[in-house]
């Protein structure tokens, strides 16, 4: 990314903290519409092991309860930021650092496939890389999408399954939410990953190591994965959510492995 790049991103990072810093003081109640309800779901009888809905949660009370916490911390906290954002930040420019961000995790990704022995994602990931990074803004559009590259969705969690490893007991994780052990584990190399990555884009931004820039660099970032997450706790009330999204999430898991 060339100098006259960084720019921008640091005239567009400090809009982003202008604006949410005025609206926090001017509108506190911009979040009003926004409806969660929170409830207990009652426990679930015990299902047999050889129904196809079976999913091995031997922390099941534990797990409910850092989901109750979960969809807390969502409903008064996370998604009154998010909302907050989208109504004081254009939307040209949510979807430039959304680009922006998904474009540096395209290294992480590009790893995770090298691991998998994954040829075919390797080069998707590759091109898209390059082709954002350079054609694309520094990665602020998306140019590879618009070209047909498709982009890969690959996590340490996937690699550890495609060697084998096995899921292990299903965990609720507190902030990160459904997990199992073995994803547990790879979350932990991920995070590692993304904080080289991050760091190295933020020297690079900030050489001088700016700690408001740094700041807002973080929170928007923050802001933009949980942004796209489409997902509501309890939002159509049902009472068995905590077990509907444990049965998803685990074989969304399976799915993702056995693609490969």
């Amino acid at each position: 990314m060339s100098s006259t790049l960084k720019f921008p991103l640091v005239c567009a990072l400090c809009f982003v903290c202008l604006s949410l810093t005025a609206c926090a003081e001017r509108q506190p109640t911009v979040v009003t519409d926004f409806h969660a309800p929170v409830h207990h779901a009652p426990e679930p009888e015990h299902i047999d092991e050889t129904s196809p809905f079976y999913v091995y949660d031997p922390l099941e009370s534990w797990n409910r309860q850092v989901y109750d916490f979960n969809a807390r911390l969502d409903q008064y906290v996370l998604m009154p930021i998010v909302t907050v954002y989208e109504h004081t930040v254009p939307e040209i420019m949510q979807t430039g650092f959304s680009n922006f961000f998904s474009n540096v995790g395209e290294v992480s990704t590009f790893v995770n496939c090298v691991l998998q022995l994954d040829v075919d994602g390797a080069a998707n990931t590759f091109a898209r890389f390059v082709t954002n990074t350079t054609i694309g803004l520094g990665g602020f559009i998306d140019i590879a999408d618009m070209g047909g590259i498709e982009k890969e969705e690959e996590d340490f969690g996937q690699t550890l399954g495609t060697w084998g490893v096995p899921p292990g007991p299903y965990l609720v994780l507190p902030v990160f939410g459904p997990s199992n052990l073995r994803d547990t584990g790879g979350l932990g190399v991920d995070l590692a990953m993304v904080w080289i990555e991050e760091n190295a884009v933020l020297n690079y931004l900030d050489p001088n190591f700016t700690f408001a820039f740094r700041a807002g660099y973080l929170t928007v970032k923050g802001i933009d994965v949980r942004k796209k997450i489409l997902f509501t706790y309890y939002q159509d009330g049902s009472l068995f959510e905590y077990d509907i999204v444990r049965f998803i999430y685990s074989k969304k898991r399976e799915w993702d492995i056995e693609k490969h």
